[in-house]
């Protein structure tokens, strides 16, 4: 099939190189390089590198909402678009240009977790399962037909990182299956049920920001959903601490002040939520180098009752 690719994050990458392999891919659309990094260097996408090393043709449009820019794509004569992690929803123009229109590899059980972040959200809720949906794209936000949907478990080890790996290469096999449907003629389209809507807004700084006022269960959640952007962090002296890997514990924190440091191991240090208690794994100190918790605690002198955060701090 002539194939049109639309992605920029590494998530994209295991889809548009099985496509590269296995069909005729002949433009991509990516985002616009950027500047990163302490030296502010102008970096492109990950997709926008594989593709270029391809030698397949890349556009970085400021704005897919160009119908000059839509109509330049005519000449690739596509059978179909796929699309994986763009971030933008797409003009009618564009979703009838292929002669298939648009397939989106989105990244949770559809019509749950619609929107830009769906693996952060699902981890943060605590649900135990989640997978990936292709669906024909339409004009709303994660509203098109499904086509395959492929489901997996959430393992308690779990973080925003290591399930964009897995359903990142999930969502790769589905949609090739999706595409062979296609080609054999066949109709997998199914309408979106009604019930079931969630959405998955983009995160913000402060939906790292944790407080020991919440259950075990929701803070360790958390840090798991929002690893590693924005980063789960608690505020200790008016400073940002960030906090890495979580574990809940039964630990009875009925005497204790929220944030108090209940134990300590090589493995982590134990802190009193509102029930419950959440071995953290590792700190890092604004400014300061990644380190296991025991060993930040020895270096700050840290002990068994004090309190670590300022638990009465608001976002």
């Amino acid at each position: 099939m002539r194939i049109g690719f639309m992605g920029s994050p590494r998530f994209a990458l295991p889809t548009l190189n099985e496509l590269i392999k296995q069909h005729d891919v002949m433009v991509v659309l990516s985002k616009p390089d950027i500047r990163s990094g302490r030296g502010q260097i102008v970096a492109a996408s990950p997709v926008k590198q594989m593709a270029q090393e391809a030698g397949i043709t890349v556009f970085t449009p400021e704005c897919i909402k160009n119908d000059a820019f839509i109509k330049s794509l005519e000449v690739f004569d596509l059978d179909l678009m796929v699309v994986v992690a763009y971030g933008k929803i797409l003009p009618t123009s564009l979703l009838t240009l292929p002669k298939y229109g648009c397939l989106n590899v989105h990244a949770s059980l559809l019509p749950a977790y619609r929107g830009a972040a769906p693996i952060q959200w699902a981890l943060i809720n605590g649900e135990t399962q989640t997978g990936v949906t292709i669906m024909q794209l339409d004009e709303g936000l994660d509203t098109g037909d499904i086509m395959i949907t492929r489901s997996i478990d959430i393992q308690e080890t779990d973080t925003s990182d290591s399930l964009h790996e897995t359903l990142s290469v999930l969502g790769c096999h589905a949609l090739l299956d999706a595409l062979t449907a296609i080609e054999r003629g066949k109709n997998l389209r199914q309408l979106q049920p009604l019930e079931g809507v969630s959405y998955a807004p983009m995160l913000k700084k402060k939906d790292g920001h944790i407080l020991w006022n919440d259950t075990a269960k929701n803070i360790s959640c958390r840090i798991q959903g929002v690893t590693s952007w924005p980063g789960a962090y608690i505020v200790w002296n008016g400073k940002n601490i960030k906090m890495f890997g979580s574990k809940v514990s039964d630990y009875s924190t009925k005497h204790s002040r929220l944030g108090t440091i209940l134990s300590i191991h090589v493995d982590g240090v134990e802190i009193a939520c509102s029930i419950g208690s959440c071995m953290i794994m590792e700190f890092q100190a604004a400014g300061k180098k990644r380190m296991l918790a025991n060993d930040f605690c020895v270096g700050r002198a840290l002990r068994v009752g004090m309190v670590l955060g300022d638990d009465n701090v608001k976002i």
